[in-house]
């Protein structure tokens, strides 16, 4: 009896419980530090304690400061390029072959796309902030909308989840 590499690794990633482990633990990391910056970091600031502010506002330049070098270079065509290639060929091969593993790619990379995005933007904006509470406004806000994303996206794949291994046990 013959049996390749294929056969031995189960790519059915929907009933693994390792896949929805990672996927827990992957919109739990990003909720927590959109932009890097720790949530509890921005309520301390918010709170007054002049060290988190002054640990806020070095946090953020280093993201800010990065994302402008990123908008002044060419960079952010490749950056774009290579999310629109990867989402591309997933998405061809969710769509078009049915692939298991290419569906549950998708649902991890389509909505942290959009949050990297999200993310890039409130950067660039953040760089025109006034002040500590238009700052800690700031990565409030942003961090709400991150959390929309990842509840919503967590959400979408349970549902396509189950009815991927509910289609797969009717036939």
């Amino acid at each position: 009896m013959a049996t390749t590499i294929w056969d031995l690794i189960d790519m059915g990633s929907f009933s693994s419980l390792w896949y929805w482990l990672f996927l827990g633990v992957f919109w739990a990391r990003i909720m927590q530090a959109p932009m890097g910056v720790p949530v509890d970091l921005v309520r301390r600031a918010q709170e007054g304690s002049t060290q988190a502010q002054s640990d806020l506002q070095a946090l953020s330049g280093v993201r800010i400061g990065h994302e402008m070098d990123i908008a002044a270079s060419s960079a952010r065509l490749w950056r774009a390029g290579g999310w629109a290639f990867v989402l591309g060929v997933l998405t061809g091969l969710a769509l078009l072959y049915r692939l298991e593993l290419a569906e549950a790619g998708l649902a991890l990379l389509a909505p942290f796309a959009g949050v990297r995005a999200l993310e890039a933007r409130a950067a660039r904006r953040m760089a025109d902030v006034p002040d500590m509470p238009a700052l800690v406004r700031a990565h409030t806000v942003l961090r709400r909308q991150v959390q929309g994303i990842g509840i919503v996206a967590v959400f979408l794949t349970t549902i396509h989840g189950m009815l991927r291994l509910l289609a797969e046990a009717m036939f």
